[in-house]
């Protein structure tokens, strides 16, 4: 038999390496449909969930301004609420805003930690120090970073505007004729 010339080999070779560049382009189209997706579940995430965040950032903020007239109810349940947002937001937020979502989560479950050990008890957590270190940490320029980011994030990807006309419905304007008065017969 004659040597087979190398021509044949890459030639038979070559249908492998078009197949191979194939699966690898099909792979990448894959990889980029799945990332859109998941950046677009991310955006999601985070508009689904920020004006509610900054309901509940709000809601804090005024507990804690009267934390000696607040129940133990009422503090349990808004960090409670809060730090759920948070957690989901953590998981299922975009990876641009993990480390934002971390300190967050970290901070306000710091808070809730010092006003569970005082059994959630306003006159009491009014003046521990503990709390007091713990709220501290709230206006700190780290955190106050972390929460400006994802407004920004919000306000960029996001329909909703922050601090906007909350809770005004949308349409035309109309107005409803005058109710009917019986007679005082």
């Amino acid at each position: 038999h004659p040597p087979v010339p190398k021509v044949a080999l890459v030639g038979c070779d070559t249908p492998r390496r078009h197949r191979s560049w194939a699966v690898m382009a099909a792979l990448a189209v894959l990889a980029m449909a799945l990332s859109a997706c998941s950046s677009n579940a991310e955006r999601t995430a985070v508009c689904d969930r920020s004006l509610g965040l900054e309901y509940e950032f709000s809601a804090i903020n005024q507990t804690l301004d009267d934390i000696a007239l607040a129940s133990p109810q009422q503090l349990a349940n808004t960090f409670a609420v809060t730090l759920a947002t948070l957690t989901t937001l953590f998981d299922l937020g975009p990876s641009s805003l993990r480390s934002d979502f971390d300190l967050l989560l970290d901070v306000y479950t710091s808070l809730a930690t010092s006003l569970e050990a005082t059994d959630w008890n306003g006159e009491v957590a009014v003046s521990d120090p503990i709390v007091i270190q713990a709220r501290a940490g709230l206006i700190s320029n780290d955190v106050v970073e972390a929460r400006d980011a994802v407004r920004s994030y919000a306000f960029n990807n996001c329909s909703a505007e922050l601090g906007g006309d909350i809770g005004q419905f949308q349409g035309t304007a109309t107005t409803l004729p005058n109710p009917a008065v019986p007679d005082e017969n």
